[in-house]
């Protein structure tokens, strides 16, 4: 068991989800390798990770082309490199995106969004940190350039690198940009507008004869370096103090997104970081598999490897639909724009999804729909863990045809809703049992209260409701945002129609309890967050069974969120990255974990929440595998310093 203990300073992990918090004092950490232990684990031990924070869903750019045929690109905070005989993903990585990368005479210089300056031999090689720029919270300004890197901060220095520790240049007046040609020769303009050029390196500046001509930005590419200027593209006269009429502007790739073998990358970028695929919204877990929609299509990757199982090919923006669940059979829901029209299809492979609800058949995803087809599909679903269950509200409005052909109601098969344009909360609740074709309504009555009804989760045949708009009750966090408390939670029983209300008990530890949220365990136990509606910072975890009253286990002073993995593993979290608990027995005692990070991950914004599964939990970009003490694992992160 762990001591409650502090964390040791230096680097700030500034992942792209987190708010970075700022201080008055800079810090320059040091590289940090993981560490490889020779010698067999002590067990338990808690694996950390600290995945890049690549957004899968969206496109690498391109730093540098190559006449081999190489492409290199940026994604997030890390580095991969096209060939025609694969892709390579380089293993170290930044925390913060990088705004670019610049070849010079020993290898590449790269500039991070938080301000980090690293340098490798190769591309995609070790990282070896250079140094930190004081940008505060404004990314840097740069440009792709060659031979010597030029970044320029907040007050307007120039920083320049060919390699070694970024320094300031020698520039007569503060610059809003600048870019370098060579080792040698660049140009920057200053903030009064005016080009300058350079011919060593920036040790000396020129003054450029504009007649007249307004600078805009500017471009080095394949030996031009020129301005955009009011008038268009102008070159720059390499030791003269003018600029030369422009035959045509040119053209780069550098820095646009790549419109290349996304599949590709994105596949090799997984192998590398399958953590990735751990958690998040829109990727369910199916029999050892992770499923994502990916623009027109389902792609199913193993969870361990990252390597891509099977591609089905949607024909429509299947990207609008939402993926869900978490045991032997997930769940597929699409709303009206996205060429399927309200649907909801179930699939126990991954590969043949059955439509129960709604829309219509997809024969390249080989949906296949049941003999009776509804004639409209759900405004809200879910499906059970069991995979043989699923609850659905009516539709939203009742359409004049289907009016005319059902004058009675609109229906979801046998589910009535209003027949007015604009429904109002539904009355009616319609559920699928023990995996039958057919729904069968369960009426809400006085449960639904004319309040807005949310259908959360489901377990077995228990389904867990919010009832009306959440609240804003904790106004007085100290960190951004606020936590949103529903008014009411219930749990219907759909075969049976009984009602459970989760109660809390009176607590001297948390005066006044209120339930902000509640989730499933595995084994059918719910647990939450109590929080004080005396006093918000007075949390506890609540756990128990349905229609009993729940249990209270007060967290640690400072945690703000809770999440189980089981009955008895789980994390606390705080305001701050760093601010983390572990409980190996449900909750009773909490001890402080230290992460094996050299520094601080600064403050997290309204980005609190921890989630967790059978096999890891994700905090953000941390991943968390195993339980006891933490042990580092993965390449090297660079991150700005705790100063940030």
């Amino acid at each position: 068991m762990m001591g409650a203990v502090g964390l040791r300073p230096a680097v700030a992990v500034g992942l792209l989800s987190f708010a970075v918090a700022c201080g008055a004092a800079r810090v320059s950490p040091r590289v940090v390798a993981a560490r490889r232990s020779t010698e067999a684990p002590r067990e338990p031990f808690m694996a950390v990770s600290l995945l890049p924070g690549v957004d899968l869903d969206g496109f690498p750019t391109v730093a540098a082309e190559t006449p081999e045929g190489e492409v290199h690109l940026l994604w997030g905070g890390l580095r991969a490199t096209v060939t025609p005989r694969g892709v390579a993903v380089g293993l170290d990585h930044f925390a913060a995106a990088i705004a670019a990368a610049v070849p010079v005479s020993n290898g590449w210089v790269f500039v991070a969004g938080d301000g980090v300056v690293a340098a490798s031999e190769t591309f995609t090689g070790p990282l070896r940190r250079l140094g930190e720029l004081p940008l505060g919270d404004s990314p840097p300004r740069v440009l792709p350039g060659v031979g010597r890197l030029a970044v320029v901060d907040t007050s307007g220095t120039l920083w320049t690198s060919e390699g070694q520790a970024p320094t300031p240049a020698r520039v007569p007046e503060p610059v809003s940009t600048a870019v370098f040609a060579d080792t040698r020769w660049g140009a920057a303009i200053t903030q009064r507008a005016e080009l300058l050029w350079t011919e060593d390196g920036g040790e000396t500046w020129h003054r450029s004869d504009l007649a007249g001509l307004v600078p805009w930005s500017l471009l080095a590419h394949r030996g031009i370096l020129g301005a955009q200027t009011s008038e268009g593209f102008r070159p720059l006269v390499r030791g003269e103090a003018r600029l030369e009429p422009a035959e045509e502007t040119p053209r780069s790739a550098l820095g646009r997104p790549w419109q290349g073998d996304l599949a590709s990358v994105r596949e090799a970028v997984l192998e590398r970081y399958p953590g990735l695929l751990s958690l998040g919204e829109g990727c369910p877990r199916l029999a050892g598999a992770t499923l994502r929609v990916e623009g027109l299509d389902l792609v199913t990757y193993d969870r361990s490897t990252g390597r891509a199982l099977r591609r089905l090919r949607g024909g429509v923006p299947l990207a609008q639909c939402r993926l869900h669940g978490w045991g032997p059979a997930v769940a597929l829901t699409c709303p009206d724009g996205a060429g399927v029209g309200p649907a909801m299809a179930r699939s126990e492979d991954g590969e043949t999804f059955t439509l129960v609800a709604g829309g219509r058949a997809l024969p390249d995803l080989q949906f296949h729909a049941p003999e009776r087809d509804p004639l409209l599909g759900p405004r809200g679903g879910v499906f059970s863990d069991d995979g043989r269950h699923a609850a659905a509200l009516g539709a939203e409005r009742c359409p004049q045809e289907v009016r005319a052909e059902v004058p009675d109601c609109c229906r979801l098969d046998a589910c009535a809703c209003a027949e007015e344009d604009r429904a109002p909360p539904p009355a009616r609740l319609c559920v699928l049992v023990d995996g039958a074709r057919s729904w069968r309504v369960v009426p809400l009555g006085a449960l639904a209260d004319d309040a807005p009804i949310t259908l959360d989760a489901m377990h077995g045949s228990q389904l867990l409701l919010r009832l009306g708009e959440p609240t804003m009750l904790d106004r007085f966090l100290r960190s951004e945002g606020a936590l949103l408390v529903p008014q009411g939670l219930a749990v219907l029983d759909v075969t049976t129609g009984e009602v459970l209300r989760p109660t809390l008990p009176r607590s001297e530890a948390v005066p006044s309890p209120v339930l902000g949220y509640l989730r499933w365990l595995s084994e059918g136990t719910l647990y939450g967050l109590a929080i004080s509606g005396e006093e918000p910072d007075r949390r506890a975890l609540a756990v128990g069974r349905p229609g009993a009253t729940l249990a209270l286990r007060p967290l640690p002073m400072g945690a703000l969120d809770v999440e189980l993995q089981d009955a008895d593993h789980g994390l606390a979290t705080g305001a701050r990255a760093e601010d983390l608990w572990q409980t190996l027995d449900g909750g009773h005692r909490w001890d402080r974990v230290t992460l094996p990070l050299d520094g601080s991950l600064g403050a997290r914004g309204s980005d609190r929440a921890v989630r967790c599964d059978a096999h890891s939990c994700l905090l953000g970009r941390i991943r968390l595998q195993g339980w006891g003490e933490p042990r580092a694992s993965g390449g090297t992160v660079l991150a700005a310093g705790q100063g940030r």
